[in-house]
């Protein structure tokens, strides 16, 4: 859990806290989900119950293994709020790792979205501030997981009509080994047509030829 630890940057003391903890408690679903749909109700349920126990326990902390990152007993809390209020604490369930290739550009790669959609998101260095980044990643995992495999090899999406972000398949990401979602920032393509529900990331320009990623992988 250690490197857990220290890449989970929403809890900075995360590394300070598990040094002294005693023992462990593992929650989990013996079953494997069958499709995104089955896998989000799955961690809705883990969440749920995760919480009964923090809050029983005296936990001091919350290990989610799929994604690789640690989030504080309040933090957990307010991940069940997040749900109850019809909302879907992905930041919670899924970690970004951060890549530089050139100045001033800045990408990432999702560790946990395969566990729902079979495969990783990947953010193309870009002329972007992490945190817009972030925002784009986790907008596009909410509208998946909401809506199921709607994006196809080709689509352009964005969080504005002039904003476009390319869409690629990928049976090798640049950062991941396994297949990947590959998004590429875009500023010179024509403007997008946002479709609405999505909040954080409209999408736009989906083409009806291109194959949708196919079935979902163990994570």
């Amino acid at each position: 859990m250690e490197g857990a630890a220290y890449a989970s940057i929403g809890w900075p003391e995360a590394k300070s806290v598990i040094d002294n903890h005693a023992a462990h408690l593992i929650i989990g679903c013996l079953n494997q989900p069958n499709d995104h749909e089955e896998a989000l109700h799955l961690a809705i349920m883990t969440t749920f119950v995760t919480a009964a126990a923090l809050s029983l326990s005296g936990g001091i902390g919350v290990y989610w293994a799929s994604g690789q990152l640690m989030v504080a007993p309040e933090g957990w809390q307010q991940a069940v709020q997040t749900v109850r209020g019809k909302g879907l604490p992905v930041e919670d369930w899924i970690n970004l790792f951060w890549v530089q290739e050139d100045p001033g550009k800045v990408g990432a790669v999702t560790e946990g979205a395969r566990a729902f959609l079979g495969m990783e998101i990947e953010f193309s260095p870009a002329l972007l501030p992490p945190a817009d980044i972030a925002d784009r990643l986790f907008g596009v995992m909410r509208y998946l997981l909401v809506h199921g495999a709607v994006l196809k090899d080709g689509d352009t999406i964005g969080q504005s009509e002039t904003e476009a972000i390319r869409v690629r398949f990928k049976e090798r990401g640049r950062q991941f080994e396994g297949s990947v979602i590959e998004l590429t920032f875009e500023q010179s393509l024509p403007k997008t047509t946002p479709l609405p529900g999505l909040g954080g990331a409209p999408f736009g320009k989906m083409s009806k030829d291109r194959s949708t990623f196919g079935k979902r992988g163990r994570s």
